[in-house]
């Protein structure tokens, strides 16, 4: 935020009151799914919805605290902190423990973190200082190969040596970010048809033609591209 003004004038509030009914909506999915009946309250911290009461008054902290910081020190630090995500994302399967088959946790003490949820924030802190520049404007498939690479590398870390898909795939919502500066619709469809054929292999992958031998999912597939 910049020190010209009063901060509390130039808060988009519209997009805080959405977050905050997100938040309180997710907080009551959370203690409705752990609901039994020998829980006291919403706010025990014995149970996951205390837990995620604290989290949530942590989160309001540090974004009092991020607004009072001005926002030359983002632009100026921007790729440097970046840098250390991906120093710290290499780092995390080296010190996580398996969780169900992901290498994303760090524990701390009593706490654990996943560095892979910062890495959207980070990411889409570092893609903005590149795109952000006076002289940039998105003309051609060149302009977007740096925030490919920018969004790329953490994606192949989470997704590869983490073993954690699902936070990776948050990455790819960057492309409606693109498609918004200009860049070609063809590429959102085409990334639909990657998850479409990949649903289809997954599902059908292991049915066999009645024919003969072969996979339902894979001819499929086959098929649809040669179609399009």
């Amino acid at each position: 935020m910049s020190r010209s003004g009063n901060i509390v004038t130039h808060i988009d509030w519209p997009t805080i009151l959405m977050f905050l009914g997100l938040v309180i909506f997710g907080w009551l999915n959370i203690y409705a799914a752990g609901y039994n009946y020998d829980q006291t309250n919403i706010f025990d911290f014995s149970n996951r919805a205390g837990k995620q009461f604290v989290w949530i008054l942590t989160a309001f902290v540090m974004g009092g605290a991020l607004l009072i910081i001005d926002e030359k020190i983002y632009d100026v630090l921007a790729y440097l902190i970046y840098g250390a995500l991906i120093v710290v994302l290499l780092a995390t399967p080296l010190l996580a423990h398996e969780v169900k088959g992901s290498l994303s946790w760090i524990t701390l003490g009593p706490v654990s973190l996943q560095p892979a949820e910062f890495a959207k924030v980070i990411t889409a802190l570092a893609v903005a200082k590149y795109m952000g520049r006076y002289e940039y404007s998105l003309r051609s498939w060149h302009d977007l190969v740096i925030p490919f690479v920018l969004i790329g590398i953490p994606m192949f870390i989470i997704m590869i040596l983490q073993h954690e898909t699902g936070s990776a795939l948050v990455l790819t919502a960057f492309l409606l970010v693109f498609y918004r500066k200009g860049m070609s619709g063809y590429v959102l469809w085409l990334c639909a048809l990657a998850v479409a054929l990949f649903i289809i292999v997954i599902r059908f992958g292991q049915n066999t033609l009645p024919l003969g031998t072969g996979s339902v999912g894979i001819f499929v597939s086959l098929m649809m591209i040669l179609v399009i």
